[in-house]
């Protein structure tokens, strides 16, 4: 993995400050605007984008949108058929149609498939191109995910644009590829996050939602680093998650991991090692992210940029555990579930799963 070692080709960006830049952008861009998230909500954060987006294109802007249709089948992260979001959802359509009869140019993808079989492969990159600058991190556009504490980071780096922008193009046409240099995507971001984890001499730092699971205790033991610590939520927002991660809360604790939380629910992914490599984007880290989902995610080494991003994080507290036999087999029962569901996503669906979709 090629890593960015200038430490003025990457800004660390919290989420006020992203939205705050990626408004002001969107509004004086002269040249492109290329965005491709896996949520879009109709609700005032996405309607404030769509409006600046709509804005752009009659400025005579090159606007396209890639969204993922888990935007349409889910609305502020519920099922779109449920009577709270009902209004919401048709608010979501409405905002796309406008989108797409203003000139915007949009692109569907992450069809469902037969009997909903596709349902777990998504599209999960967030990508933002605002003319020659290119914003890479967790963020969706939603009142959820704006207000949330996330992290993005933005370049200049004409290389790292350059492959982005390809990237984004790629997964437009259709076309499933990996990139391996300092932007990592799909298959290559659990080659980059391996590589680093087991290079790893002194510490290893994973931040993430969604990142327990039976792989990382595998690669964690494997792991040479004496301090190994995970921070992840109070409790996930997905009841089998919920039980499986207390399973997984149980043998990490009994190996040596620490676990931390937030005091908050957060949404922001990332991989440090010794202080000095970080390894951050739209990536859960688990099985299901490495293997089913696109992903995209950048390697930066520089002890300056990983000092600002560990000042900027909210202080932690250990994780409240406490051993349930009832509770251990549940969970670890869910996380088997969990874990052969996937392999055979990852042997059966994946490979036969198409890309581009219609709404």
């Amino acid at each position: 993995v090629r890593a960015m070692s200038n430490s003025r080709a990457f800004e660390l960006l919290a989420n006020e400050e992203f939205v705050e830049q990626l408004c002001a952008g969107i509004a004086t861009a002269t040249e492109r605007v290329y965005i491709q998230v896996m949520t879009f909500d109709g609700d005032k954060a996405g309607q404030g984008v769509a409006d600046r987006l709509i804005e752009a294109a009659q400025r005579g802007v090159d606007v396209r949108v890639t969204i993922d249709l888990f935007a349409f089948r889910y609305v502020s992260d519920t099922r779109s058929t449920r009577d709270e979001v009902v209004e919401e959802a048709a608010a979501t359509h409405e905002m796309f149609d406008r989108l797409e009869a203003s000139g915007v140019k949009v692109t569907y993808v992450g069809p469902w498939g037969p009997l909903l079989l596709s349902g777990p492969v998504r599209s999960h990159k967030k990508i933002f191109v605002v003319d020659d600058a290119v914003y890479l991190g967790g963020i969706n556009i939603s009142d959820h995910n704006f207000e949330w504490f996330d992290l993005v980071v933005r370049t200049r780096d004409a290389d790292t644009v350059s492959e982005t922008v390809a990237d984004f193009h790629s997964t437009r046409r259709g076309e499933r590829g990996a990139i391996n240099s300092a932007i990592v995507t799909n298959e290559q971001v659990e080659v980059a996050f391996d590589e680093m984890v087991m290079s790893a001499e002194s510490e290893i730092l994973i931040v993430s939602p969604y990142v327990l699971d039976i792989d990382l205790e595998q690669r964690l033991a494997k792991a040479t680093a004496p301090s190994k610590t995970v921070v992840t939520p109070k409790s996930s927002n997905y009841l089998t998650l919920r039980l499986s991660d207390y399973y997984m809360t149980e043998r990490l604790l009994r190996r040596g991991v620490k676990l931390e939380t937030f005091t908050d629910f957060f949404h922001a992914k990332f991989l440090v090692v010794d202080r000095k490599r970080v390894l951050i984007g739209s990536s859960n880290f688990g099985r299901h992210s490495f293997r089913c989902n696109q992903e995209i995610c950048v390697v930066i080494e520089d002890e300056e940029f990983v000092e600002k991003l560990l000042a900027t994080l909210p202080p932690t507290e250990p994780v409240d555990h406490e051993f349930s036999k009832r509770r251990y087999w549940l969970g670890c029962a869910a996380e088997y579930y969990l874990f052969s569901g996937i392999n055979v996503l990852e042997k059966v669906v994946v490979p036969r799963a198409s890309i581009l979709a219609s709404r």
